[in-house]
């Protein structure tokens, strides 16, 4: 998939290649492939490329009993992150953890935490087989991450300008938790039912543009714009 999208996006003219190549990745692809077609049903200009990324979502919905739309929000990689948002590497006799920074970028620590480049040589008692698993996980997810968040910033974004709304329990219970799009989330400004803007932050609360303990409304959310606020509260949020 990290070698399909591209070229699907920059060479969408070519449309009979690019529809051999939806139809060869999709069906046996999973949530990589139905972020791939969220995305190329959105920003692809040929009619049959965008055409195609559609049908196969709608199909892929009709399957599971949901909306396309449900499906691209239930769908996305967690690229091997736990539900602590870590990806543990096992030498067999040592083990290397990534998680990600608040910008979403993989940092690998050693045991006691210390910040790696990058994976370490292999010393004496390390099994090779899972050395060489761990070197391949870590360079797959973190293209899964990279690929990830690109996908989800072109949705989100679409999201803003649609004043799409989420429900409270889809977007506190899905959405927040969520290893890779909860992060991202956090950097972002949201608007309850009421009109209150605020940021969810690391520990479960929520904040208003100055650092101070809010409460939404447990309804439904939706990404805040300064089309919605005043400039006085645009500016501030600007500024947080």
């Amino acid at each position: 998939m990290a070698l399909v999208q591209p070229y699907v996006l920059r060479h969408s003219g070519r449309w009979s290649q690019c529809l051999a190549l939806i139809d060869a990745v999709v069906p046996r692809g999973g949530a990589p492939a139905v972020q791939f077609l969220g995305t190329v049903a959105r920003q692809v200009r040929t009619d049959r490329v965008r055409g195609k990324a559609r049908m196969w979502l709608d199909h892929l919905a009709r399957t599971r009993g949901i909306t396309s739309r449900e499906l691209e929000r239930s769908a996305v990689p967690r690229a091997g992150l736990d539900a602590q948002g870590r990806l543990v590497l096992d030498y067999g006799t040592r083990s290397f953890t990534a998680t990600l920074d608040p910008s979403c970028r993989p940092v690998l620590r050693g045991a006691a935490g210390e910040v790696l480049k990058g994976l370490p040589a292999p010393r004496k008692g390390d099994d090779p087989l899972k050395l060489e698993e761990a070197k391949q996980t870590l360079v797959s997810n973190r293209k899964l991450i990279a690929q990830t968040v690109r996908n989800q910033t072109s949705r989100l974004h679409e999201a803003m300008g649609a004043r799409t709304a989420w429900s409270w329990e889809a977007w506190t219970g899905e959405a927040l938790t969520h290893p890779v799009l909860g992060p991202m989330l956090r950097r972002l400004v949201w608007m309850d039912e009421g009109g209150t803007c605020f940021r969810p932050v690391e520990d479960g609360s929520w904040v208003d543009a100055g650092g101070a303990g809010v409460v939404p409304e447990p309804s439904t959310v939706r990404l805040a714009h300064a089309a919605l606020v005043g400039p006085e509260e645009a500016l501030a949020w600007i500024r947080h």
